[in-house]
């Protein structure tokens, strides 16, 4: 084996590179669609015509003006989309390759074009707001059903970033920090509602005023929330939640509200837990966040339940949240969850992957790992070779060794096992230790 390049410490995740379409197979490298791109955003289809040319609008722009080809990609289209909404996703890619090899007319290069077709069509469905076939919405997803598709992976999601600024002390003082140090030119803008939030008379009256809990007027709000009795904070914050719907309109409540409860310990833990099933998609992201946070394990199993819900919609990364739950929790479940992702492509994987790898992964998890780090090519080489360090020092090296499938990877797991307990936690510091910063200040200078 080529001797590899030492790895660079950066005490962080490194951001990925650009999103870039992926190739399934060889035999797809040279065929019509291969410059396909796409657009930032995707028309909003208003009849099942516009539906079927937004879903083959990648097929339709190789296709250019040829009238052939057009109507060719109008045809694939068609097909593939048929299938995925009579079976599902895996069911109908295997039921379209059952029928085109039936068929008999066509060879192996082709179904090969063919079904990477589907998977490129069929990863834009939640893109287009179109349903996933095959699956009641209150059926369980199958073990597999993450549909392949490119993810905004290359930062930390709203799930993360939520855990980091409203559920960890460290990271609310960084920010308050922060806030304090620009508070002059902040008050122009936020100093009527610090006003006004600081008025209210009742918990209620508060809760009105939640659109407010911004710049300064965030800490105010918490402020002027703690000054009222837990018995009647609680039961406004629980009631309010119950009633939120998932539009945009409802972001900023949503987070403040999950967020004052988890403040309030097991209170709080119960009163997400008895509204937790009417929340919707992201109220349940950072409910999981708040629950595994306060280590609430009565949640576990929704948390799990909501992942392999959440989890069929991949781009809105909703499914992180109850991950973080899980991992908080020490849930072991939560590596099976690690496992299938590593299966995927670099631009399939999402930003706190590896990290929640290093902080929660075990044996079973070792394999896909190493075959990630012992990549030339992977942009992910180096956060897995960290994972693997933090997993060994965590589990034992003995583990690595086992694992091992090509004699090879000896040199590869020889420089894992080499690397300090505190290199390997200083690279995901990020995870560890959060917003815990030195200095706060250095974030605006």
């Amino acid at each position: 084996m080529a001797k590899k390049k030492k790895r660079r410490t950066t005490g962080k995740v490194p951001w990925r590179g650009e999103r870039r379409h992926r190739t399934r197979s060889p035999q797809a490298e040279e065929v019509w669609y291969d410059d396909m791109t796409y657009p930032d955003e995707w028309p909003e289809p208003s009849s099942f015509a516009d539906q079927m040319v937004a879903y083959a609008e990648p097929l339709l722009e190789a296709a250019g003006d040829d009238p052939e080809l057009i109507q060719r990609a109008l045809d694939t289209a068609m097909l593939c989309y048929n299938m995925s909404a009579i079976h599902g996703y895996r069911q109908g890619r295997r039921e379209l390759e059952r029928v085109i090899r039936e068929n008999g007319q066509v060879d192996d290069e082709a179904l090969a074009e063919l079904l990477e077709i589907y998977d490129l069509l069929e990863s834009r469905r939640p893109l287009l707001g179109l349903p996933l076939g095959g699956i009641a919405e209150d059926e369980k997803t199958p073990p597999d059903a993450i549909p392949p598709m490119p993810l905004p992976g290359h930062a930390p999601c709203a799930a993360t970033l939520f855990r980091l600024i409203e559920c960890d002390e460290a990271g609310k003082q960084t920010v308050h920090i922060v806030t304090q140090t620009v508070r002059t030119s902040l008050w122009s803008r936020d100093g009527r509602n610090v006003r006004r939030i600081r008025k209210a008379r009742t918990v209620e009256e508060l809760a009105d005023q939640v659109d407010m809990a911004v710049g300064l007027g965030a800490g105010a709000w918490q402020e002027r929330l703690r000054s009222f009795e837990p018995t009647e904070a609680v039961p406004v914050l629980r009631e309010r939640l119950r009633g939120l719907g998932d539009g945009e309109e409802t972001t900023t409540a949503l987070e403040k509200f999950i967020a004052a409860l988890r403040w309030y310990g097991e209170a709080g833990a119960s009163a997400l837990l008895e509204v937790f099933d009417t929340l919707g998609d992201y109220g349940q992201c950072l409910s999981c966040v708040a629950l595994g946070t306060l280590g609430e394990q009565r949640a576990a199993d929704r948390m799990w339940q909501a992942y392999q819900r959440l989890k069929r919609y991949p781009h809105k990364l909703y499914f992180v949240g109850p991950l973080w739950g899980l991992v908080d929790l020490g849930d072991p479940r939560v590596v099976e969850a690690l496992a299938e992702w590593l299966k995927r492509d670099a631009p399939e994987r999402f930003f706190e992957l590896f990290g929640f790898a290093a902080l929660a992964g075990d044996g079973r998890i070792i394999s896909p790992l190493l075959r990630i780090a012992d990549s030339e090519t992977d942009p992910d080489a180096e956060a897995a070779f960290y994972a693997l360090a933090a997993i060994a020092h965590r589990i034992g090296g003995e583990a690595l060794e086992r694992a091992a499938s090509d004699p090879a990877q000896a040199d590869l797991i020889a420089e894992i096992l080499a690397v300090p307990l505190a290199e390997a936690e200083e690279y995901y510091s990020f995870f560890h230790r959060g917003l815990a910063l030195p200095d706060p200040t250095a974030l605006i200078s």
